[in-house]
C-alpha cells in the first residue's frame, strides 16, 4: 500500500537541512545535494536502510565536491534552477540567513519554527507543521534586531508524494513576511525537493498563509451585533424572571416538565410534529408559566429567560403516553454520530495513519466503520414519533369532533427547525472562519453556503453535490431527508388512520420502490455494500448516501411501529419464550448488520455482486427492524435491564439537546483539530477516547448555549404568535 521508494525520496528530499536552509538560500550546494539524492534514488527499495545511512553521512561539502566532479565528467546541463522571486523577499531572506549564521535569537526561532523531518514518516506522517505560534510571534519590534520584517507562517502543499492512495506532503514554512505566496512557491519549485519530485511525476506545489484579520467583514460585524442583542435579551429576560413580583417557583431540578403531547418523550425539537394541546398545557404549566395578564413585552423577555428555559430543559416529567426508551436511543445515537466523526475527521491530522489502519482491522472497530447506521437510528426515531404522536392527536380531534389543522403541522415543524438552523449557519459562515488559527485552519467561508444557502432553508440541499463542496454545511443533508420524509408522511399517516389497509399498502409500496431504486443504482454505478468498502464509487455520497429514495427504509419501519404502538398502547402480552425469541432475532439482525462485513472491510474479502447489492439495499431497513423490536419490547414491559438503561431519567434533558448538538458538533470537532494545531494527533486508544469524550461534552455544552439563544426562545414565540400559553 505504501510505496517504499517514493517514501524514501520524500524522506530524503525534505530533510531538515534541505527544507529549512538550502531550500531558501540560492547556493551551489543545491546541485551537489541533488546529485547525492539522485544516487540515493537508484537504490533498490530493499536497501532503504542503506539509503538512509548514505544521506545521514553525506555533508554539503562532500555533496558539492561530488557535483563538481560529476559535472566535469558530463556534458549534460546540471545548472541550478533559477528563482523568480521578488527583490524584497530575496533581500529579507538573505538577511535572515546571515543572522541565522550569527546565532541571532529571532533567526534561530524562525529556523526552529519551520517544519522538518519528524518521526513516524514510515507510519504515514506527511504533515510537518512546525510551530505556528512560535513563527507568528516573531516580530521586528519584539526582538529589536533592526530588521524590517516580521516572520510569517506558510503551509506548503507538495505532491501527491504517493499516488495511490493520493497523499500530499504539507510542510510549515517560516519566512520573512515580505515573501508573497508566489515567492514561496517559486523558492520551493526551484529547490532540490521539487526538482526530484518532478521526476516522479509530482507537479503540484501550493502555499497558503492564514489571514490575520485586523478588520472584520461587515457581515461578521452584523452577526456579532445580532448575537449581542440576543445576549442582552437573555440577560434582561433572566433578570425580569428572577425579580418580577408574585413569581412562584421551585428549584430548577424540582420543577416538572409540561405533560402536553407536544413534549412527549422530550421531542421538542426536530421530531415534534404535533399541534399543542393547550387545554392540558395550561393545567400542567401553572407552576412555571407566568400569568396570562402579563404584557406582550414581558412575555417576550421571558422567552429569553435562561432560568425558565433551563428549568424546562432539565425537567424529567413525562406524559402518560410517552415512550421513555426513546430518550436513551436518541442520546446514544447522537454520541455514535460524534464517535464516527471523531475518528473520521482525525485522519488528516494523524502522525501515524498507517498504525491507525491496523487499529481499524480490529473486530471492535466495526461499529465505527459502520457508524453510518447511527443516522438511520434517527430516521427510525423520527418515523416512530411522527406516526405515534400524530395518530394520538388525530384520535383526540376525532373524539372531540374538531377538524384537524394539517397545515399547522408544517408551520410548526418549519418554525421549530429553521430559526435554530439559520442561527447556526450564520455562525458557521460569518463567525467560525474568523476565530480559527493554526496551520490547519482556514479563514475561507464554506463555499457551498455562499451560493447555495437557500437550498438548506428549502430542505433540498441533499440534492446538491457534496463531494465537490456545493452543499452548504454538508452534514445537514440528514435534515433535508428528514423534512422530506415528514412532508410525505402526513398524508400517509392520515390515510393509515382512516383506511388502515390502504395506508399500510402505500408504505410497503414506498419501501419496495426504495429497494428498487437502490438496486438499480448499485448495478449501474457499481456501488459497494458500505461507504467504508474498498473501491467504493467516489460519487457514492451523491448517488446513494444522501438521497431520500435510498434512505427512507428505516423511517417507514418507524411509522409502521408508531401505528402499532398507537393501537396497542403498551398492552401487548406475550409468552416469555416469544419475547426471548424476539430479542434473539433483533440482536442477530443488528449484530449481523454491524459486524457482518468484518472480513470484507478489514481483510479485503470481495463479496459477490448479489450479496453486496443485497446488503446495500436492505441493511439500513434491517437495522430499523432491530430497533423496532427494542422499542416495542420496552414499551410493552419486556425490555428488562435494556429498558431500565434506555429509560433512565438523565437521558431526557440530553435527548432534548440532540438537534442542536447535531448542528454544532462538526464545528466543535474542527475547532479541536484545527485551532491552534501545533502538532499532529497521535493515534492511540486512550488519546482518541479522550478526544471523543471531549467532543461529546463540548458539543452538548455548545448545544445548550445555542438552545438558550435560539431554540427555546423560538418555541416560546411560536406559542405567542399562535396565542397559546408559553
Amino acid at each position: 500500500m505504501f510505496d517504499i521508494r517514493g517514501a524514501i525520496f520524500a524522506l530524503l528530499l525534505v530533510s531538515g537541512e534541505a527544507l529549512s536552509d538550502d531550500v531558501w538560500f540560492q547556493q551551489q550546494d543545491f546541485a551537489g545535494a541533488l546529485r547525492i539524492l539522485d544516487e540515493t534514488r537508484r537504490l533498490e527499495p530493499q536497501k532503504s536502510a542503506e539509503a538512509l545511512r548514505v544521506w545521514k553521512d553525506a555533508t554539503w561539502k562532500a555533496a558539492v565536491a561530488a557535483y563538481d566532479a560529476a559535472k566535469a565528467r558530463s556534458d549534460e546541463d546540471m545548472a541550478v534552477p533559477s528563482h523568480n522571486v521578488s527583490e524584497a523577499c530575496r533581500n529579507a531572506t538573505f538577511r535572515y540567513q546571515e543572522d541565522l549564521l550569527h546565532g541571532k535569537m529571532y533567526a534561530l526561532q524562525m529556523f526552529d519554527a519551520a517544519g522538518k523531518l519528524p518521526s513516524g514518516f514510515f507510519e504515514g506522517n506527511l504533515n510537518w507543521w512546525g510551530l505556528y505560534s512560535q513563527c507568528t510571534n516573531i516580530t521586528a519590534k519584539g526582538y529589536g534586531e533592526n530588521i524590517n520584517f516580521d516572520a510569517k507562517y506558510w503551509t506548503a502543499t507538495i505532491g501527491p508524494v504517493i499516488a495511490k492512495p493520493l497523499l500530499y506532503l504539507r510542510v510549515g514554512v517560516c519566512v520573512p513576511d515580505t515573501c508573497s505566496r508566489n515567492d514561496v512557491i517559486e523558492w520551493l519549485d526551484g529547490s532540490i525537493l521539487m526538482r526530484l519530485l518532478l521526476r516522479e511525476g509530482i507537479t503540484v506545489v501550493d502555499a497558503k498563509s492564514l489571514t490575520v484579520w485586523t478588520t472584520l467583514p461587515r457581515t461578521t460585524l452584523a452577526v456579532i451585533c445580532i448575537v449581542s442583542i440576543v445576549v442582552a435579551l437573555m440577560i434582561a429576560g433572566t433578570l425580569y424572571d428572577v425579580f418580577k413580583p408574585n413569581h412562584i417557583s421551585r428549584p430548577i431540578w424540582k420543577v416538572h416538565q409540561p405533560i402536553s403531547n407536544e413534549y412527549t418523550n422530550g421531542a421538542v425539537t426536530e421530531t415534534t410534529p404535533l399541534i399543542n394541546d393547550t387545554s392540558v398545557t395550561r393545567q400542567a404549566e401553572k407552576v412555571i408559566v407566568p400569568s396570562a395578564q402579563e404584557r406582550p413585552l414581558c412575555k417576550l423577555l421571558l422567552a429569553f429567560s435562561v432560568r425558565t428555559n433551563t428549568r424546562k430543559l432539565l425537567s424529567t416529567r413525562e406524559s402518560p403516553d410517552s415512550l421513555g426508551c426513546l430518550h436513551g436511543i436518541r442520546f446514544l445515537s447522537m454520541t455514535w454520530v460524534i464517535l464516527g466523526h471523531t475518528f473520521g475527521f482525525v485522519i488528516d491530522y494523524l502522525d501515524n495513519p498507517l498504525f491507525g489502519l491496523n487499529i481499524m482491522k480490529r473486530f471492535s472497530f466495526e461499529p465505527i466503520l459502520n457508524g453510518f447506521l447511527s443516522v438511520d437510528s434517527f430516521f427510525f426515531l423520527s418515523g416512530v414519533l411522527m406516526a405515534y404522536l400524530m395518530l394520538l392527536q388525530l384520535d383526540k380531534y376525532r373524539r372531540e369532533g374538531r377538524r384537524f389543522p394539517y397545515w399547522l403541522l408544517y408551520v410548526h415543524r418549519y418554525w421549530r427547525l429553521t430559526p435554530v438552523y439559520a442561527f447556526v449557519l450564520m455562525l458557521w459562515v460569518w463567525v467560525y472562519p474568523y476565530i480559527m488559527t493554526g496551520p490547519a485552519a482556514t479563514t475561507a467561508a464554506d463555499p457551498g453556503c455562499l451560493k447555495n444557502w437557500w437550498y438548506n432553508f428549502l430542505y433540498i440541499n441533499n440534492f446538491l453535490d457534496m463531494v465537490t463542496g456545493k452543499e452548504c454545511m454538508g452534514w445537514t443533508w440528514y435534515l433535508a431527508n428528514d423534512m422530506q420524509f415528514f412532508v410525505i408522511s402526513v398524508p400517509i399517516i392520515w390515510i393509515t388512520f382512516r383506511y388502515f389497509l390502504v395506508g399500510m399498502i402505500t408504505q410497503v409500496v414506498l419501501l419496495l420502490a426504495s429497494f428498487g431504486a437502490t438496486i438499480g443504482l448499485a448495478i449501474h454505478y457499481n456501488l459497494q455494500p458500505t461507504m467504508s468498502s474498498a473501491g467504493q464509487n467516489p460519487d457514492a455520497m451523491n448517488l446513494y448516501y444522501q438521497k431520500p429514495y435510498c434512505r427512507i427504509g428505516p423511517y417507514l419501519v418507524g411509522t409502521m411501529l408508531g401505528y402499532l404502538l398507537y393501537r396497542t398502547r403498551g398492552q401487548v402480552r406475550m409468552h416469555k419464550a416469544v419475547a426471548l425469541l424476539g430479542w434473539l432475532a433483533a440482536t442477530g439482525i443488528c449484530m449481523g448488520v454491524v459486524y457482518g462485513l468484518y472480513n470484507h472491510l478489514t481483510q479485503g474479502v470481495v463479496l459477490s455482486r448479489p450479496v453486496a447489492i443485497l446488503y446495500l439495499t436492505v441493511h439500513r431497513t434491517a437495522w430499523g427492524v432491530g430497533l423496532a423490536w427494542v422499542v416495542f419490547a420496552c414499551v410493552n414491559g419486556y425490555g428488562g435491564i435494556i429498558n431500565t438503561i434506555l429509560s433512565w431519567k438523565a437521558w431526557i434533558p440530553l435527548s432534548r439537546l440532540t438537534y442542536c448538538a447535531y448542528l454544532v458538533h462538526p464545528m466543535v470537532i474542527f475547532i479541536v483539530y484545527q485551532d491552534q494545531m501545533e502538532a499532529n494527533i497521535h493515534y492511540s486508544d486512550i488519546l482518541l477516547a479522550y478526544y471523543f469524550v471531549g467532543h461529546v461534552v463540548f458539543s452538548y455544552a455548545v448545544a445548550y448555549i445555542v438552545s438558550m439563544m435560539a431554540e427555546a426562545p423560538m418555541r416560546h414565540l411560536e406559542k405567542l404568535v399562535l396565542k397559546q400559553d408559553t
